[in-house]
């Protein structure tokens, strides 16, 4: 199951005035771009609103969907601005080859980043969390 079925599937099993959670990997993050099972953010939120949710909060998950050490708010700049400017994520997950070289990666990835409007800068983060919501059924 592709992960646009999995999110299809696991929306349509929310109850009226119930919540989903679900973090993923960001199709157009320039470190791994079009890895197998990531979305893009738009794409989520056309899969969630098509089932019925109404996305209440997104977050960019830093540094990335499976090790959320940061969890960013995406509508306003000032929080990434922040986390950019002073806490600069440079984690990298033990497996993976070559740390020292990614840590270097994401260091310029960083420093592109700042200088990134805010907009742009959503749309390319390692990944993130959405939070959605079922309306309660209407009485009639």
């Amino acid at each position: 199951m592709d992960s646009r079925a999995a999110l299809a599937a696991l929306s349509t099993h929310i109850a009226p005035d119930g919540w989903l959670c679900v973090g993923f990997a960001n199709r157009w993050y320039a470190a791994h771009p079009f890895a197998a099972g990531s979305l893009g953010l738009r794409a989520v939120r056309r899969e969630i609103r098509r089932h019925g949710l109404t996305v209440e909060s997104e977050y960019l998950a830093l540094p990335d969907h499976r090790h959320p050490a940061l969890l960013v708010p995406s509508r306003r700049s000032a929080e990434l601005d922040h986390v950019l400017s002073r806490m600069p994520v440079t984690f990298v997950p033990g497996t993976w080859p070559f740390p020292r070289l990614a840590r270097r990666t994401l260091s310029v990835l960083r420093a592109i980043a700042v200088r990134t409007p805010h907009p742009a800068r959503v749309q390319l983060v390692p990944g993130y969390l959405v939070v959605a919501r079922r309306p309660p059924e209407q009485p009639p």
